[in-house]
């Protein structure tokens, strides 16, 4: 009987054994892939295609093949060429779930980015989920443990059609592998990430990596990078096109998180960016090669702290042309090296600045100071300097915008920017040397401004410009813009040097505005009094301006210098009458002196002989006559007016010498001869004395058409 019991349990073993494998090699597969076939259409929304499923209920696998999701067009989604999971028994008395290996084998997935800025996948993602609620207590992660967990030959393609030409990029053979990966806690696995493009570019990822908690260690890789892939974002975003570019990547990482605290840190950071074009129809920038090397990066959640602990520069070189003028414009900065140490986000510590390099190749140049630039506060104290920057390659700007080619020019900026609770204070000093322009080409485009009148204005002796330009604001002020402000600056300058040439002169040598005229005394070639000390002014200017050229023009005031011209042509006749009354012992006209009595009555004569009682050829007695009678007071008086109505006229004895005299003032005829003897004395007067004090050579200054305004001269710049 026990033999029988024996041969029953022993035959229902073998039929379960036999039950067993068939349904879990036959059967089960069987099932799943019909499943799979019924199920996933609706689920993904695509069409499905599985190859094969297999299970061996021994080693407690299970393996799929030849799984692929098509659009209902035929467009290929995603594929799998083999899943491949081995479950451990050992799961059971492990109190978890435990994988001696999961495999995946050229996984591949189309990822499609459309321009209602959805994907292609979007239809996967269920809105109608109901929200999960959440769980005050903090549950623990489930065990689960993976002996081997990778990935080999993958596959993803991407196609962005938000753009004029859709950007697709391509990355593949990815190959993904983790050792011993667990959820247990602080329990790391070692892990590698290899995945490379369809230019050349390769992306390597290894380490150590925790999930409970979150935490990873190792180092991140990234060469090859062709950066004209990025070109479709760069155009339809900058209007420019990316032409070429490699880009390179290096660096140690570590990532925890605890809690509610972040902490990231990078060492041995190495950034290179080499041969990278950017261009659009008006510009291009070439940078040749750019090697940055970061070390010491931290971050820390909690605190917000940022410290980066050198960011080094070697040997990086930039080139931009503009493209938009004829003849090219470019300009280049060469062998920039240096260093940015000690970058942090405390607000007590500031970041040294030591950055050196060239432009053009030739003129060296300098950033050196501190700066803080993390903080919500920015404080900035840098020195900036350029030396000799040679300026003939922007000579086709002069030529279309100022009218005049460039021929020499080199400059120099030493300036200083400090920046500290958001107040700004600038000094700009800019210097011009040996700035020389050309002759004027005509251009449709260039200034209306006096340009070469500006330049050498500005320029001193030494062939120097000189400008000073200091900028003050606050950075919080909306209306504060450094760069329009400090343009307006130094265009003010320029302006004021252009129309107000002589106001500048007086700032610069003293004098004040009105150095542009030089007072005369009416009717006379004499100085006005303290205008020599303009004309000294003047002189030192001009002798500081050695290309300044000055015009003297000469003019008169037709009212005031008219009365002054006839009273001195009355005294002139007065003095005559007496040099021919006392003959040739008188000597000379300007001998003669006129005694109160003898002028009086001089001028009566001429008085009588202005009013027709005598005329100029009469002889001694006819004269002496005309005096008897007006010192008779018999004469009528023609000094003066009849009034048609009114008071009788005034008796002749109120005629005095003053009526007498304005009456021959006004009946004296000034001709325009007389006016224009007298505007070519003064500007000789004032050329005269220009060219005595030796600092104005003759051919610096010129006389210039007369004009009728004021008793002065004119005076304006070339």
């Amino acid at each position: 009987m026990n033999r029988c019991l024996k041969s029953k349990w022993t035959i229902g073993a073998g039929v379960a054994l036999l039950l067993y494998t068939a349904v879990g090699f036959l059967v089960l597969p069987a099932v799943i892939k019909s499943q799979m076939l019924k199920r996933l259409p609706a689920l993904t929304h695509r069409n499905v295609a599985v190859q094969q499923v297999r299970l061996n209920p021994y080693a407690l696998s299970f393996t799929l093949r030849g799984l692929a999701l098509t659009e209902t067009n035929g467009d290929a989604f995603a594929s799998l060429g083999e899943l491949y999971v081995n479950f451990e028994l050992s799961s059971i008395i492990r109190r978890g779930i435990a994988f001696s290996q999961i495999s995946l084998k050229q996984p591949s997935a189309n990822i499609l980015y459309f321009r209602d800025h959805t994907f292609n996948f979007s239809n996967l993602i269920s809105t109608n989920a109901p929200p999960r609620r959440k769980s005050k207590k903090k549950e623990p992660l489930p065990l689960v443990s993976i002996g081997t967990l990778e990935i080999t030959n993958g596959a993803v393609a991407y196609t962005d059609f938000n753009h004029s030409t859709p950007a697709e990029y391509h990355f593949g053979p990815i190959n993904i592998h983790v050792n011993d990966f667990t959820t247990r806690p602080k329990t790391g696995s070692p892990y590698s990430i290899a995945v490379s493009s369809d230019t050349g570019g390769k992306f390597t990822w290894s380490g150590d990596i925790s999930i409970n908690p979150p935490h990873s260690a190792g180092n991140f890789t990234l060469t090859g990078l062709q950066m004209k892939r990025l070109a479709a974002y760069l155009r339809d975003t900058a209007h420019m096109e990316l032409t070429s570019g490699r880009f390179e990547l290096q660096t140690d990482y570590r990532f925890d998180m605890a809690g509610d605290t972040t902490t990231f840190a990078v060492s041995n950071l190495t950034v290179n960016l080499n041969e990278l074009a950017v261009s659009n129809a008006q510009m291009r920038a070439d940078l040749e090669t750019l090697r940055v090397n970061v070390r010491d990066v931290a971050f820390d959640s909690a605190s917000n702290f940022v410290r980066i602990g050198a960011l080094v520069i070697d040997d990086a070189a930039f080139r931009f042309t503009d493209q938009s003028i004829q003849p090219n414009v470019t300009a280049g900065i060469e062998k920039l090296t240096g260093n940015i140490k000690g970058l942090t986000s405390d607000l007590n510590t500031a970041a040294a600045v030591d950055l050196k390099g060239k432009v053009n190749s030739r003129a060296p140049f300098a950033i050196s100071g501190q700066v803080n630039p993390l903080p919500k506060h920015l404080f900035v104290d840098l020195a900036i300097l350029f030396q000799d920057v040679g300026l003939t390659p922007i000579s086709p700007y002069m030529a279309k915008y100022a009218g005049y080619p460039l021929e020499k020019g080199a400059l120099s900026l030493d300036l200083h920017y400090h920046i500290t609770h958001g107040e700004l204070k600038a000094k700009n000093n800019i210097r011009f040397d040996q700035f020389s322009l050309g002759a004027a080409n005509g251009s449709a485009d260039a200034t209306k401004m006096p340009v070469k009148l500006a330049v050498a204005l500005l320029q001193d002796r030494h062939g120097v410009i000189a400008l000073d330009v200091p900028v003050t604001g606050r950075l919080d002020d909306p209306k504060f813009k450094l760069g329009p402000i400090l343009w307006q600056q130094f265009m003010n300058i320029i302006m004021k040097a252009a129309t107000q040439p002589f106001a500048m002169l007086g700032s610069m040598f003293g004098g004040g505005e009105d150095l542009d005229f030089i007072a005369f005394e009416t009717g006379r070639a004499d100085f006005a009094p303290n205008e020599t000390r303009k004309l000294d002014t003047l002189a030192h200017a001009l002798d500081e301006r050695p290309t300044l050229k000055l015009v003297i023009s000469g003019s008169v005031d037709p009212v005031k210098d008219r009365e002054a011209l006839a009273r001195l042509k009355l005294e002139l006749k007065l003095r005559q009458l007496r040099l021919q009354e006392l003959g040739q012992k008188a000597g000379s006209i300007d001998t003669v002196v006129l005694e109160p009595q003898d002028r009086e009555r001089l001028l009566k004569l001429t008085y009588a002989e202005t009013a027709g009682l005598v005329s100029a050829n009469a002889t001694a007695t006819s004269r002496d006559t005309a005096l008897a009678h007006i010192n008779a007071r018999q004469n009528f008086e023609p000094g003066r007016k009849a009034a048609p109505t009114g008071p009788a006229r005034p008796a002749a004895g109120s005629l005095t010498p003053g009526d007498m005299q304005k009456f021959i003032v006004e009946k004296t005829a000034i001709t325009q001869a007389d006016f224009a003897a007298l505007t070519q004395e003064r500007a000789a007067k004032v050329q005269t004395y220009l060219l005595q004090t030796g600092r104005v050579a003759a051919d610096r200054l010129s006389v210039g058409a007369p004009s009728r305004d004021w008793s002065r001269v004119n005076l304006s710049l070339q």
